[in-house]
């Protein structure tokens, strides 16, 4: 028989909302000394998990030094604006999901992301003796388990009973770890807590000698390990376990070429095809296991919707199809450490007897949407992640090598998940293996004749990852425009500043916009200034562009926000065709507006096809930069001058392309 306990006083929800709001602040607090400091991007010393691309609040900073400014020894109740409603016909199964109002917290999980509302609102004319006092707090655990984490973490007790002491734990210090000033808190009375949660295992009661909590940072991986059990024992009862030779044939031989042969593509017609497309349906299973689609902006449809838009027009017909297929491990390693390939390539199950300091991450976080993810935007989906993961590295890397050894002249890699934001050792912003750079990798190593590559990346996020791994490398120029907003968009990194390493000083150019709305224009100038004169004297070998194309009009300002037409996409993709023998290979990156992305990537596939392409409007041509460009691009000729000495610091920037054209003819 279970033995009632007063129900949770006042004592006790202060307490559990001052552990939560502290840790909260210890995670976002930066120091206020040190100036010129965007508090959601963490410090280069700093391990915190920083805020996302699609959870950008560019007036954070300001909230929070008013909050440090103002903030009482005692608990402050934070107003946290409510989030749109749940579109998907789910959410009437789930109508706790539409309560949920709060940001995911940066626990190991199991993450509780609608935690202080839930409990600054029960504090509200709450009476500590009246049980009905708390309804709030009720509602949070009758409703916990579609917030736990999946896989749990609390094992659940072998006795049959709980025996009441006074030394006994709090359910809720299980995962709110050690210095808890819960640790000798009262108990609900087993009735108060909802059987629901004891029968899925999420929150058991704990017998007497469940009284040891390890160390905060020894908790964490054991959060992680408990998890790839629980992962264990869900993949042998639900999934059957598959070969990679079988995921192989299951995305290349069953899928694709159906979908070529509803087109009529014949294979004898490869002669007249110069531009390679590799596409595979396998790409388009990853996503997140959570029941409410379109959550996630960043999803299959992606792919699926640009391949039938491209299956609309007679690109195709031009085109050869490359056969992508998942890549060996080995090229990832070019890239990513031993561990994080092992983890994300083949099951984080195949890592839980590694170092744990060698994992790359701590713990899965609970998604708001009630997916498993390893940041609040970048969901994972064991089994179908690796695969789609792999099939976009292999098809990046396949159709470049295709292009260098000239069985196709140039190519479109249409794959997801993105890459260019992937690190040495970090998943992160829809990111697991940085594709383009495992490609650039690969093709130094396989082709000797190709000794200089060139990156450009028009994705309107720094790519932070490529940036990252070609630092120090003087083979490789990254060269990227970027919105950056003096460091108030994310990722925040791609300064002017940043030019490279070591040996590689000079070999990173950042174009990082600020203030205005960027448009075709602007994106000229920056060609004709800066791209095309340090293309022209380093002269690559070969070009892949990190083809993102969220800086194209339609896009929301938290991800995108600029104006680029799809006709400037053909512009700048025929400009990097004058150069490397032409061998350029554009690789799909971001892009989340479906119809203009289409748009976008047909203009682009027409460019490398040299197919008519849409002009660009009059108005295009014959406008200047901005203010806010010509400041931009000031800079960086000023930092990038001594590097290359093609670029002109001295140039007039207030110049449009029809008088810089006409400048040119008169020379």
């Amino acid at each position: 028989m279970w033995k009632r306990h007063p129900p949770i006083n006042l004592r006790t929800i202060y307490g559990l909302s001052a552990f939560i709001y502290s840790k909260r602040r210890r995670q976002l607090s930066s120091g206020d000394d040190i100036c010129h400091h965007y508090s959601p991007y963490p410090r280069t010393s700093s391990d915190f998990h920083q805020l996302r691309k699609a959870r950008s609040e560019p007036d954070l900073d300001s909230q929070l030094a008013g909050l440090r400014g103002r903030l009482p020894d005692a608990v402050v109740s934070i107003d946290i604006p409510t989030t749109r409603s749940l579109a998907s016909s789910c959410c009437r199964d789930y109508p706790s999901l539409l309560a949920n109002n709060g940001v995911s917290l940066s626990f190991p999980a199991p993450s509780l992301p609608c935690l202080p509302l839930y409990v600054s609102r029960s504090t509200d004319n709450l009476n500590p003796s009246d049980a009905s006092g708390i309804p709030p707090f009720s509602s949070f655990l009758r409703n916990s388990s579609l917030f736990l984490s999946t896989p749990s973490l609390l094992s659940t007790s072998s006795s049959t009973g709980y025996h009441a002491t006074s030394n006994h734990l709090s359910p809720f210090s299980h995962f709110l770890g050690p210095g808890s000033s819960l640790m000798s808190a009262e108990l609900p009375s087993a009735a108060y807590l909802s059987p629901s949660l004891y029968g899925s295992g999420l929150l058991a009661p704990f017998n007497a000698s469940a009284s040891f909590l390890p160390p905060m940072e020894q908790y964490q991986y054991n959060v992680l390990r408990q998890q790839l059990r629980d992962l264990v024992l869900r993949r042998k009862s639900l999934v059957r376990e598959e070969t990679d030779d079988e995921v192989a044939r299951e995305g290349l031989g069953t899928q694709l070429p159906k979908s070529l042969a509803c087109l009529g593509i014949s294979e004898n017609a490869e002669a007249t095809r110069t531009t390679g497309v590799v596409f595979d349906l396998a790409m388009a299973r990853h996503e997140c296991i959570c029941p409410i689609k379109g959550q996630h902006i960043e999803n299959g449809e992606r792919i699926k919707a640009i391949w039938s838009h491209l299956q609309k027009t007679n690109l195709l017909d031009k085109c050869k199809k490359i056969s992508g297929r998942k890549t060996p491990l080995e090229y990832i390693r070019l890239c990513h450490g031993e561990c994080y390939t092992t983890f994300f390539a083949v099951s984080p199950t195949a890592c839980m007897k590694s170092d744990p300091t060698r994992m790359p991450l701590r713990g899965f976080v609970q998604l708001v949407c009630g997916g498993i993810g390893v940041d609040e935007d970048t969901y994972f989906n064991d089994g179908e992640t690796q695969l789609s993961a792999r099939m976009a590295v292999g098809c990046t890397v396949d159709l470049c090598l295709a292009v260098a050894n000239a069985s196709t002249k140039n190519g479109f890699a249409i794959v997801r998940p993105p890459g260019h934001m992937a690190e040495p050792n970090q998943a992160v912003a829809f990111c697991f293996f940085n594709n383009v750079a495992i490609a650039a990798h690969a093709l130094l190593q396989k082709k000797s004749n190709l000794k200089k590559i060139a990156i450009i990346d028009w994705d309107i996020h720094h790519g932070k990852g490529l940036q990252k791994m070609f630092e120090a490398d003087p083979r490789v120029l990254y060269l990227s425009l970027h919105r950056h907003d003096h460091g108030l968009f994310y990722p925040g990194s791609g300064t002017a500043d940043e030019v490279g390493c070591d040996e590689g000083v000079g070999y990173t150019v950042n174009v990082p916009w600020h203030g205005d709305s960027m448009g075709n224009a602007d994106y000229l100038a920056a060609f004709r200034y800066v791209v095309l004169p340090v293309l022209d004297q380093f002269q690559p070998d070969f070009i892949i562009v990190a083809a993102g194309f969220d800086a194209a009009e339609g896009h929301s300002p938290l991800i995108g926000g600029y104006k680029l037409t799809p006709a400037i996409f053909a512009y700048m993709t025929n400009a990097l065709m004058s150069y490397a023998d032409g061998k350029v290979v554009l690789v799909l990156e971001g892009g989340y507006d479906v119809p203009i992305v289409c748009q976008c990537v047909e203009q682009c596939l027409r460019a490398l096809c040299r197919d008519e392409v849409a002009p660009l409007s009059e108005e295009s041509l014959s406008k200047p930069p901005c203010n806010s460009a010509r400041q931009t691009l000031k800079r960086v000729l000023s930092v990038q001058q001594k590097y290359w000495p093609k670029i002109n610091a001295a140039v007039d920037l207030n110049t449009s392309q029809n008088e810089f054209d006409e400048q040119i003819d008169d020379v």
